[in-house]
């Protein structure tokens, strides 16, 4: 009775050490595991949180990409691609001519253009004037080779591609040139209009001259006649001849300038 009784209490040691060893292993597993699963849930957590970060910074990014695109900066690594007729100066500038121009813009152009000219240039704006009243054809002529020179050197120019930016800066400084020209032409004839306003109402011409309003207005009117002027389409077979209209009051301006200029650098060289 004692042996059996001493070999059930072994069995009973056994069998309470085997179920501790269990207990103990399927404790050791379930904690193992929730160690395992949280941190896989507090990474999937911060994934969501920071693509839902970079979702909101990409929405905010592109609000702010449209209402302000002007001032984004052109894509890198992109090669300049030069349009075709742009290599070939005096045909761009024909079709440039012959397409038809925004009247908003042009009005805008041509009144600042003149409006800057009468405040900062107005020893340039007389200068242009007397030299068109003294020699009209010499200023058209002077403007005519200006702008062949410079087109001219920008087609060659064009033939070499390390040349390209100098062939860009001839047409930018034709460019720029004839707006000058536009605003000091506009002043050109406002004073024409003004000589004739002063004469059909018998009032002296320096009169008229000294009223700082009625120059404004005659500026205001020119360029508003101007770019009506510029809205004559085609007539027949004739191209567009309001935009060459404008043109002339540019070359005007520009080869009174040129006039001047050369009138001045004369006299400096005399002297």
């Amino acid at each position: 009775m004692i042996l059996r009784n001493s070999k059930n209490f072994i069995w009973r040691k056994i069998a309470i050490i085997a179920v501790l060893f269990l207990a103990l292993a399927t404790l050791c597993q379930t904690s193992f595991s929730q160690e395992n699963t949280l941190p896989e849930k507090s990474i999937a957590a911060e994934q969501a949180t920071t693509t839902a970060e970079t979702s909101l910074e990409q929405k905010r990014a592109g609000f702010w990409q449209k209402k302000f695109h002007w001032l984004t900066p052109p894509d890198q690594g992109k090669p300049i691609v030069l349009d075709n007729n742009l290599r070939r100066p005096f045909l761009f500038f024909r079709d440039a001519i012959n397409q038809p121009w925004p009247l908003g813009r042009l009005f805008f152009i041509t009144l600042l253009s003149a409006c800057l000219a009468k405040i900062f240039a107005a020893n340039m704006v007389a200068g242009a004037l007397e030299s068109c009243r003294r020699n009209f054809l010499i200023c058209i002529a002077s403007a005519f080779l200006y702008t062949t020179i410079l087109l001219s050197l920008s087609r060659l120019a064009f033939q070499t591609e390390a040349l390209t930016p100098m062939a860009l800066g001839c047409i930018a400084l034709v460019q720029i040139s004839y707006i000058v020209g536009m605003g000091l032409g506009i002043h050109i004839f406002a004073n024409i209009f003004n000589d004739i306003a002063s004469k059909r109402l018998g009032h002296p011409a320096k009169e008229t001259k000294r009223s700082a309003i009625a120059c404004w207005l005659t500026l205001f009117a020119t360029a508003t006649l101007l770019t009506a002027v510029s809205a004559i389409p085609e007539l027949g077979r004739l191209p567009r001849l309001g935009n060459r209209l404008v043109v002339l009051v540019a070359i005007i301006g520009l080869g009174g300038l040129i006039s001047d200029l050369r009138t001045k650098s004369r006299n400096r060289e005399s002297e």
